[in-house]
């Protein structure tokens, strides 16, 4: 590239000028780290090294030589600009090799580039400057397009790579940082001489670099440092004081560049724009210097742009809302000893004294009540930042214009976006941000919805005892039917009636919410529906086990019964032998009965009674007939259980078994006298007993009658009894069964 019109002559540097900087140089590095070893070998060490690393000159295996830089121990390099220096393209900046540790320290390996330095360039003879600013305006655009500030931009970091034509290449990025990170501590970050006046201050930005190429031509340009023979201190002074001054420099076109690049007010310094036009052969206008100390206000450095000015601010800090919470608002210190972000921003806003032109008294209830409160959020302090800064600003919070139509679309992605909604919502809601937003031009609907959604709010309680809800999802509920009432609650009332009609199980306190029509009441419905759908579940699982259980005892049951009505013949078959065995006692007492005297007189009427055989016959042949009948519809209805519970042969059995004589007999009968089932039949057959004893002794035939009479009442009494006790045990064993539904 030429150099721009107006042939501006070659300058030397003055040999002798020294380093402004706190550390002096050290010795490099005589050894590598092992890991490092292995690979490389050290060729030498390079003169001048600086405060925070070591330079060698190393050797791989292939024969290559690098230039080899390891930070020392409490230096580390920023894995941003390495990442962005590998995106380099100019080939005025030097190339990275590989980055990495070895043994805790931070490493780069980057080209070798021999030709030494541009300071060792200065001292050897006269340097194409306009070149030189062409060569580093090129490599400080690209490395600011990708977000770096170099911050050490001066001629022992610029490499030589050629002289004939002159070729630079900008080295050194051990102190870069990326432009987000605009606050910075302590003074070892920068080489005081080249550092501009809001370093003072931590603030970096891509104005730095361009006041550091300032000075760096001002120095090419008079042959000396600016600071020449000034201690740290004088020249601290000297920067946030005075001007930079450049009438030493003879060339006027050279003049010119410095006392653009030179500005002390960062906002007004000339950059990559202005440098490029004066590269062309323009001749860009210089603003009038406005830095501290010349009775106008400090800027304030806001993502890489200064402001001086409220309105701008505003408008810049809403449109990066939460970067502005962050940078100033989220960790604020104390009174005594505030944070640096808010320290920066409160001495920024106390310039702002003029009674006539700012609204001191808002300013000092915005700095002493609104923005120190511990119960306010960043975010809702930085809206009260906003609208004194801006009070034209339309409503915004939290980076969004808050208008019905925002509300709306809030209220809606509550239930999808219950997090990122809930903030907001919380905000709005605890520290009553509607009213105050209604304040501002064009926002007075906004008062409205504010006390129509507390209106709303103060009857909800009563109707959310059921299940628990989200706080977020019922604010937003509650703020769609402030915006519009009527149309939320149809909304509602459509989208739970769906609910109700889809649920497997009626749901009793869901239908009555739904029911009422009151907008709050379907509110409650509709954020309830899940627990409702959950209850149907439940109830509508909790009755097909109920069907399932019925089912299956049901089933139980018919196998049961199935089982008993197939033992039915055969209980048929256990009271045809009984009745078999009473025939045959009937045909004993019949052939005593034969025995016995034909004539006789009854004792009551006095009156001779003759017998004859067929009479006994025929009444015992009946009685006899329907015992058996009585017997076999018994067996035939309860089947396979009759025998031996109900049967005839139960109680003959035990009289058989206990039968030892005449004394075992009786004892046995006695006994079923006195005890449970067979006890009638057993008293019937001792009373027969009896009365054919006494027949025997009378010689009467009153036991032609009485005999058949007390048979039939004892057998008939047993036998009812038998029944009513087969119909209990049955009707208790179908509801052990069947449980309910017996």
């Amino acid at each position: 590239m030429g150099f721009p019109p107006g042939e501006v002559p070659p300058t030397r540097r003055d040999l002798a000028v020294p380093e402004t900087r706190r550390d002096g140089p050290r010795a490099g590095a005589g050894g590598l780290p092992p890991s490092l070893a292995e690979a490389y070998e050290v060729v030498r060490p390079i003169p001048g090294q600086g405060a925070e690393a070591d330079l060698v000159v190393v050797r791989d295996r292939a024969g290559h030589e690098f230039v080899l830089k390891v930070y020392r121990a409490g230096y580390r390099a920023d894995p941003k600009v390495w990442a962005a220096v590998r995106e380099l393209r100019s080939r005025h900046i030097v190339r990275i090799v590989t980055t990495g540790q070895a043994d805790g320290r931070d490493y780069e390996i980057q080209e070798y580039v021999p030709g030494g330095t541009l300071a060792d360039l200065a001292r050897r003879g006269p340097v194409d400057t306009g070149r030189a600013v062409a060569q580093l305006a090129d490599a400080l655009g690209e490395l600011h397009g990708l977000g770096a500030v170099h911050r050490d931009l001066k001629p022992a970091n610029v490499l030589v790579r050629g002289t004939e034509p002159l070729d630079l290449v900008l080295a050194d990025f051990g102190l870069s940082r990326g432009i987000d990170a605009s606050i910075v501590f302590g003074t070892a970050s920068r080489t005081l001489a080249y550092a501009p006046p809001e370093s003072f201050s931590g603030a970096v930005s891509r104005q730095w670099d361009w006041w550091s190429l300032g000075v760096l031509v001002l120095e090419l340009a008079i042959g000396r440092s600016p600071f020449e023979g000034m201690t740290e201190q004088a020249v601290m002074h000297h920067l946030l004081t005075k001007g930079m001054d450049v009438e030493p420099v003879a060339d006027p076109r050279l003049r010119l560049l410095c006392r653009g690049l030179l500005l002390r007010d960062p906002a007004v310094r000339w950059g990559a724009a202005q440098v490029a036009e004066w590269l062309a052969g323009s001749a860009p206008v210089v603003a009038e210097d406005r830095g501290p100390g010349d009775g106008t206000r400090i800027p304030l450095l806001f993502l890489g742009e200064y402001h001086t000015a409220r309105v701008p601010l505003a408008r810049a800090m809403a449109a990066r809302w939460d970067d502005a919470a962050r940078r100033f608002l989220v960790t604020m210190g104390t009174p005594e000893h505030p944070s640096e972000g808010w320290g920066t921003l409160r001495a920024w806003l106390r310039q702002f004294d003029d009674p006539a032109a700012d609204d001191v008294e808002g300013r000092q209830e915005l700095i002493d009540l609104r923005l120190t409160s511990a119960a306010r959020s960043p975010d809702v302090k930085l809206l009260y930042l906003l609208y004194w800064l801006d009070p034209g600003l339309p409503p915004l919070y939290r980076g969004r214009a808050v208008t019905l139509d925002s509300l709306r679309e809030l209220a809606a992605s509550a239930p999808a976006r219950p997090q990122e909604a809930r903030a907001m919502l919380a905000d709005l809601w605890d520290h009553h941000l509607l009213p105050v937003l209604a304040g501002l031009t064009g926002a007075e609907e906004l008062r409205g919805v504010d006390a129509r959604w507390r209106r709303l709010a103060a009857a909800f309680p009563t109707v959310a005892a059921h299940p628990g809800f989200d706080e977020a999802q019922v604010r937003g509920g509650l703020l769609a039917l402030a915006l519009d009432e009527q149309a939320t609650a149809r909304t509602l009332r459509d989208s739970t009636s769906q609910v109700r009609a889809s649920l497997p199980a009626p749901v009793p306190w869901f239908a009555d919410l739904i029911d009422s029509g009151d907008p709050v009441q379907l509110l409650a419905a509709h954020l309830a529906a899940g627990t409702a759908r959950a209850w149907a579940e439940n109830e509508a699982r909790r009755q097909a086990e109920q069907r399932a259980a019925s089912l299956a005892r049901e089933q139980r049951w018919r196998e049961l019964e199935t089982l008993r009505e197939a033992g039915r013949m055969r209980a048929v078959s256990w009271a045809a032998l009984a009745v078999g065995i009473l025939s045959v006692l009937w045909l004993i007492v019949l052939w005593l009965a034969d025995a016995l005297p034909r004539e006789g007189v009854d004792p009551w009427t006095g009156v001779t009674v003759t017998a004859t055989p067929s009479i006994p016959f025929l009444v015992m042949a009946l009685v006899w007939f329907c015992l058996g009948l009585a017997e076999t519809v018994l067996a035939l209805q309860i089947a396979g259980a009759y025998y031996p519970r109900y049967s005839l042969l139960g109680p003959l059995g035990r009289i058989a078994a206990g039968a030892r004589g005449p004394a075992g007999a009786l004892r046995s009968l006695s006994q079923l006298a006195a005890g449970g089932r067979g006890g009638l039949i057993a008293a019937a057959v001792i009373f027969i007993f009896l009365l054919i004893v006494v027949n025997i002794v009378a010689g009467l035939l009153v036991h032609y009658l009485i005999l058949p009479a007390g048979v039939a009442v004892a057998y008939g009494l047993w036998t009812h009894r038998r029944w009513q006790n087969w119909e209990r045990e049955l009707g208790q064993a179908r509801a052990n069964t069947l449980g309910g539904n017996a």
